[in-house]
């Protein structure tokens, strides 16, 4: 976690300044969102955007927004760029690490990180956006992406996901904690944000928690671990 992202991602420039896996997972690295960057070079969401569009336009970058570790913002870019470690240590897509080594595992048949945008996938739920009271057009998601985006599931799947926080049929309690340890500013000061997953309290309970949203689709995932609940929201 500690290791320097240019040791995997040789192409990120040298902005003279350490960037560790551990602060792609906290939001903390100060690397510039995708999306954002994406829009300031005349790039509109609903254009085919691959990964390497967005390993382009990183590999382009010549500052960073602040200093490691010194805040937290939510950069999409870093987790496309966890996808690409990911590519870089096991030799194996997001999409082909994944279905092997967590939703095959866990009986998640339904699951996979979509990364062609042509692929015709069975039963999916296309999305739509609201025109007018009785109108609705398609809300484009060309996206080749994985890593911030591109998980297709549903809510059976989902639930086997949930349940591994408890039955761990792949990894253990410590993967769990792992999963689940707040971040931290170089000042000390402790973040909700874990690695991928928010981690506060509601009402009393523990809570962890993600929210997401593409085009007309809107998840949210929370976790109550000392109530062994969970709760799951799939929308368009």
């Amino acid at each position: 976690l500690e290791d320097d992202i240019r040791l995997w991602l040789p192409w990120f420039p040298d902005l003279k300044e350490k960037i560790t896996i551990r602060h792609l997972l906290n939001h903390t690295s100060g690397i510039r969102d995708q999306w954002q960057l994406l829009a300031i070079s005349g790039t509109r969401l609903d254009d085919v955007i691959t990964q390497e569009h967005i390993i382009k336009i990183l590999t382009n970058q010549k500052a960073l927004n602040f200093k490691p570790g010194d805040r937290y913002s939510y950069s999409n870019s870093g987790y496309t760029m966890l996808a690409e470690i990911v590519k870089a240590a096991s030799g194996r897509t997001l999409r082909q690490f994944t279905d092997s080594s967590i939703f095959k595992p866990l009986g998640m048949n339904q699951t996979h990180f979509h990364d062609d945008y042509t692929e015709i996938e069975k039963n999916r739920s296309y999305s739509y956006d609201r025109k007018d009271s009785s109108h609705f057009s398609n809300a484009v998601l060309s996206y080749s992406v994985s890593g911030a985006t591109s998980l297709f599931s549903n809510i059976q799947d989902m639930s086997k996901w949930l349940m591994n926080f408890y039955t761990h049929k792949v990894g253990d309690q410590k993967d769990v904690d792992q999963l689940t340890q707040k971040g931290k500013l170089n000042n000390g000061k402790e973040l909700s944000y874990a690695f991928g997953i928010a981690n506060d309290m509601w009402r009393g309970w523990k809570h962890y928690s993600h929210s997401g949203g593409d085009a007309g689709y809107r998840t949210y995932v929370t976790v109550f671990p000392d109530l062994k609940m969970g709760f799951i929201v799939f929308s368009n």
